[in-house]
């Protein structure tokens, strides 16, 4: 191979990551140090990935447009991409593209270099220059879907217009807007303009590919780049870019503050927030599936309670959670139906719990309307930006310890206290997943409000004992 793809390359747990950019970039190694040191670094996670993997960050600006995107694109197709993850950011206005001297040529070397890539991120209109495709947030999910199939790519980043900044988010399976309604005077996102240190030197897919060395899924990996280069440009008001890249203050992004707001189709400009719940601190919250177990812990003492019935012939079910309803409310109880939200507003449960596969396909705004509240499971940072966006009545984050009631995401601690520390202030948290009496404690020092268990009740040789021990552990909601 002619070209030398690599400026560097170093390894990072099991997964090796490259940076091809040009000398006056950001480069990945520069951020690196400060998130792999803060609040524990999830090496667990990356040991898992095959030792053959890597994530390569490709950077290009007008004079590598010029100098070497044939060589890049030469070098990237030699590769076995079976197990890498490529991260392409164009440093591109349309305006530079049209100065090139061969500009189909150019147009044509840049869609192949972003069909290589895992995820494109460039400017909404050089997108457009390059494709000749309009990808935009008010198209359905399905025709995005479609259009990045036809032109063999697999996601994308696009941003808009410099003066009111937002990026689009799409890939086949999904798509979202993410804005700031706090964006800062001096702003470091303005990829457009280069008036910044940060955005002149391809900040975001270098914070994009530091989260996904840190076991992040692109669409998470975007979520706490935005997070974290808001952080930095606050930061950057008062101190010089190399002083904001080694403060501890400015470490992993735990303020909501610096979050983006995420719309992904949800949220109704009618939709009103959800009632919420009289407490923040929701305490032993037993998910259960039968009547039986329901009056059991109900008649002990249980004030938050789930009920989720799989399998059940129609008219069985509605007989069930009318009777779930009648015991919730004879003990007062905070009882959420899990999935069935027609039911839970025709006999007027306490709230419906809901996950993130549901939301698509609900009456969210008669939930709201009938005065139910609701929570939702979430699993991700992506994911609980998404519930945010509709004003849920409590958030689920799991799944915390492995389990086998069903297959799911494992988060692990350190992700729930860094959500725990972003979110506590705001909403009532509930973490779920293989919680027990032997591992409950290192749940509890996250600051969780509340413990969700399924099989430490039910397979207890005395469920009593098990349902007064677990309530006595139950702690306050706290921001650690």
């Amino acid at each position: 191979m002619s070209y030398k793809l690599s400026s560097f390359e170093q390894q990072i747990g099991a997964v090796s990551y490259i940076d091809c950019i040009g000398a006056k970039q950001l480069s990945v190694s520069e951020l690196l140090p400060l998130l792999l040191n803060s609040s524990g670094y999830l090496t667990a996670d990356l040991e898992q990935n095959s030792a053959a993997a890597k994530i390569i960050r490709v950077v290009i600006d007008a004079q590598q447009l010029r100098n070497q995107i044939a060589e890049t694109n030469t070098a990237l197709k030699a590769l076995n991409t079976e197990n890498v993850q490529i991260v392409c950011e164009l440093l591109l206005t349309t305006e530079q593209l049209s100065d090139t001297v061969d500009i189909q040529q150019c147009s044509n070397q840049l869609l192949q270099l972003a069909q290589l890539s895992n995820l494109l991120i460039c400017d909404l209109k050089l997108f457009t220059a390059i494709t000749g495709a309009q990808l935009l947030a008010d198209n359905s999910q399905q025709h995005n879907a479609q259009l990045l199939a036809d032109l063999s790519l697999k996601g994308v980043v696009l941003r808009s217009s410099p003066a009111n900044p937002c990026w689009f988010y799409c890939t086949t399976a999904s798509q979202g807007s993410l804005a700031f309604s706090n964006q800062p005077s001096d702003t470091a996102l303005n990829t457009e303009s280069g008036d910044t240190e940060f955005t002149s030197r391809g900040s975001l897919s270098a914070a994009i590919t530091a989260f996904m060395l840190n076991a992040k899924r692109s669409c998470d990996a975007l979520v706490l780049a935005l997070a974290y280069l808001h952080q930095q440009s606050e930061c950057a008001t008062a101190q010089p870019l190399a002083e904001c890249l080694t403060s501890s203050a400015q470490a992993w992004p735990c303020d909501l503050h610096h979050y983006p707001t995420l719309d992904t189709g949800l949220a109704d400009s009618k939709l009103a927030a959800f009632a919420p719940t009289d407490t923040f601190s929701l305490g032993l919250y037993p998910v259960v599936d039968s009547i039986s177990w329901l009056e059991k812990l109900l008649k002990l003492g249980v004030k938050t309670i789930q009920l989720r019935i799989k399998d059940t012939a129609a008219e069985q079910l509605e007989k069930l959670i009318e009777k779930a309803a009648q015991l919730g409310s004879l003990y007062k109880a905070r009882l959420f139906i899990n999935d069935y939200w027609q039911l839970a507003i025709k006999y007027q449960c306490y709230g419906v719990h809901l996950g993130q596969e549901d939301l698509d396909t609900t009456d969210l705004s008669a939930i709201a309307a009938a005065g139910l509240r609701l929570g939702i499971s979430t699993h991700s940072e992506y994911e609980w930006l998404r519930a945010i966006a509709i004003k849920p009545s409590y958030i689920a984050m799991g799944t915390v310890y492995p389990t086998q009631t069903k297959p799911a995401i494992l988060i692990g601690l350190i992700n729930l206290q860094r959500w725990c520390k972003t979110l506590a202030e705001h909403y009532p948290l509930v973490a779920i997943g293989g919680i027990k009496l032997n591992n409950i404690e290192p749940v509890l020092a996250t600051g969780v409000g509340s413990i969700a268990v399924v099989t430490a009740i039910t397979t207890a040789e005395d469920y009593p004992l098990a349902t007064r021990q677990l309530t006595q552990l139950q702690q306050p909601q706290r921001r650690v």
